[in-house]
């Protein structure tokens, strides 16, 4: 057993302050989770805290996710209900994001995969000091040229603005396609009370699991003038191996049912995230096979 104590978390505390937190939506795939976590462990610097929504359908699966939980001892894991998983998903993300004591935050779901460095204190630091800075959005970069989503058609990339180092600014609202996708439950870092008085304003609006959590937040319009940052590169893929969700009609690779997943967990495999570290990518999500490991 592995314990990973994300010693990353406390990094850099000294020169400045860790002001991100991560909220992280899982369903029956610790697998895909134990990944998502091993990754930022490896890769994300000035993170604060971590905490994991996740919904287990039954024993089996939650044995797993314990499993996850031993690992990963300073992260937090909140179960969603068995029976009431989607009656229950508002009350607990409205909970969560109230009880955020940093100044950003932000989500990711467990098929995420860092593979790239990412400083958080830099980050934080260009939202505040950039004009109009909606948020900072790790999917994207200049080699996102392509939409997966839309079978691999080519988008039409904006004109990138450089700020500093390897920051770059675009016009959010000028844009379609993923460059337009302004909010998002893939790792962009948000204000933590602009998205808990919009998360409030959703009360009503069938916020029943992270796809309708991003589909009513993305109704929620922007600022006039407001400009996304990113990496001069994609600091993260989304592999879609499966889906577990039936609330939108995504696109995915159906290589592996949940089931198949869990019983690779099972027997020890892990998804080996150092094969896949800087890997070349010029969608969001990549359809690439799953590496695995033999723990």
């Amino acid at each position: 057993m592995r314990i990973y104590a994300l010693i990353f978390l406390f990094v850099g505390v000294i020169q400045c302050r860790n002001e991100v937190s991560l909220i992280v939506f899982s369903k029956n795939r610790p697998l895909q989770l134990y990944a998502l976590l091993e990754s930022i462990h490896d890769h994300v610097r000035g993170l604060a805290h971590v905490t994991v929504l996740y919904y287990a359908q039954d024993d089996e699966y939650e044995a797993e996710y314990q499993i996850v939980k031993e690992d990963f001892r300073c992260v937090t894991f909140v179960p969603q209900s068995r029976k009431n998983s989607r009656a229950d998903f508002y009350d607990h993300l409205l909970k969560i994001i109230e009880s955020t004591k940093t100044e950003y935050c932000m989500f990711a779901v467990d098929d995420i995969i860092v593979i790239r460095p990412i400083d958080l204190p830099m980050c934080v630091q260009a939202l505040r000091t950039v004009p109009h800075a909606y948020g900072f959005y790790f999917r994207l970069g200049g080699d996102i040229t392509c939409c997966y989503n839309n079978g691999g058609k080519t988008i039409t990339q904006p004109p990138l603005v450089l700020i500093k180092e390897a920051v770059h600014a675009w016009d959010i609202d000028k844009n379609r396609g993923d460059w337009s996708w302004h909010h998002t439950v893939d790792m962009t870092i948000y204000r933590s009370a602009q998205v808990q008085v919009q998360l409030r304003t959703l009360r009503e609006q069938g916020v029943i699991s992270p796809n309708t959590f991003e589909d009513r937040w993305m109704c929620i319009g922007l600022p006039r003038g407001a400009r996304g940052l990113c990496y001069d590169t994609s600091r993260i893929i989304n592999i879609p191996d499966n889906t577990v969700q039936t609330d939108m009609q995504n696109r995915c690779m159906h290589s592996h049912t949940p089931g198949e997943l869990l019983r690779l967990f099972q027997q020890g495999y892990r998804i080996n995230t150092k094969a896949l570290y800087d890997m070349p990518h010029t969608m969001v999500h990549v359809a690439c096979p799953l590496p695995l490991r033999d723990e």
